[in-house]
């Protein structure tokens, strides 16, 4: 939304500070440290929408990477004037640079990722908002059975971390990376995002439920942490690499869909005479079926030119030279037609292969 809405951010932590902290408006943790704490939250956001901006919803791991740099930053700055009010007013001094940095990595890429998009769908329907292309919609029974085993695993592996602490020497909190790494590899960025929100909250009620020791809690902090940034980095790195593959699907059809409506015969075969691909016009053409085609060497259809001549085309083709000439097609049924033919060398698919063009002059 901007930086427009900077009051109603500062009036909720003012009224936070009164009514969920109890501090007095006039404290040093009232007014003034409620206004304080978001000045290097403001600072990273006026540099990620004007000078390093980034895709809200976190689409590349370019952005992953500059909301993390610059937001954490920005929350060394918040924390920095937090805790100078916190012994202004000769309060404890809690860990509020690592509290801040798991909201930044937990709970605000679930609310961009996950809840933003779906709202603005709601608040306008008509506009064109689509949200991470991700695998994190289910569409079928197999993918709803993925999605409740991956619920599952994450609450099996919070209650093996907190329900069995007394059989281990040591929390086994590397348990809690297995259900993250499986929904970031099946559903990307948002199926990351919306596990490492439910993990963090897990393990919050998990640990109040435990009566965890305040002395584990840096550890569990640590471990919310270092969840986020994986999470972030690993879903990025997968939808990113989905899109990919979407948009060369799609390019590849888009290729295929001008091949083979192109009204003269194309062929394209390597320099050792094998044939690669032919259009529906080529087919049409020489009345044979395209996988036919594919395992039939030209010299089969090809029946207008000699040796000496296809010797010296072949000549100026390997010079990288564009040919046209004229030569003879013959049909499956054995009836002949003149064609034009124009050679070029191109790399079709990263080896170089030869384009031939045939019209018919008939």
């Amino acid at each position: 939304a901007g930086l427009r809405y900077w009051p109603l951010v500062c009036f909720s932590s003012v009224m936070a500070a009164f009514l969920n902290y109890h501090r007095p408006i006039l404290s040093w943790c009232g007014l003034p440290g409620a206004l304080a704490i978001y000045l290097g939250y403001f600072g990273g956001v006026a540099l990620l929408r004007r000078r390093c901006h980034i895709d809200p919803e976190l689409g590349t791991l370019r952005d992953i990477g500059r909301y993390v740099g610059i937001l954490f930053i920005g929350a060394s700055v918040s924390a920095f004037f937090g805790i100078l009010t916190l012994i202004a007013d000769h309060l404890l001094i809690p860990s509020k640079a690592l509290q801040m940095s798991i909201a930044l990595v937990s709970f605000a890429p679930f609310l961009l990722v996950c809840v933003a998009p779906r709202i603005r769908r709601w608040l306008f329907p008509g506009s064109n908002v689509h949200g991470q292309t991700g695998r994190g919609q289910a569409s079928s029974t197999s993918d709803m059975i993925a999605i409740a085993a991956q619920a599952v695993s994450v609450l099996a592996a919070v209650w093996i971390v907190f329900g069995f602490a007394s059989a281990f020497s040591y929390q086994p909190l590397y348990i809690l990376f297995i259900p993250l790494i499986w929904a970031a590899l099946r559903h990307g960025l948002p199926g990351a995002v919306l596990t490492t929100f439910a993990i963090n909250v897990s393990m919050t009620i998990a640990a109040a439920i435990t009566h965890t020791h305040r002395t584990a809690m840096p550890r569990f902090q640590l471990a919310m942490l270092v969840l986020g940034l994986t999470g972030l980095c690993l879903g990025a790195v997968v939808s990113e690499r989905k899109r990919t593959e979407d948009s060369l699907t799609q390019s590849e059809w888009h290729f295929r869909s001008l091949f083979d409506s192109m009204a003269d015969s194309i062929f394209i075969y390597s320099f050792s005479g094998h044939m690669l691909d032919v259009n529906q016009s080529a087919s049409s053409n020489l009345g044979r079926q395209r996988d036919e085609l594919l395992q039939l060497p030209p010299e089969t259809f090809q029946v207008g030119s000699s040796t000496d001549e296809e010797k010296a085309v072949w000549k100026q083709i390997l010079h990288g030279e564009s040919v046209i000439t004229q030569n003879v097609h013959r049909r499956s049924d054995g009836t002949t037609f003149p064609v034009e033919v124009r050679l070029n060398v191109i790399d079709h698919w990263g080896q170089a292969a030869v384009l031939a063009v045939a019209r018919d002059i008939t």
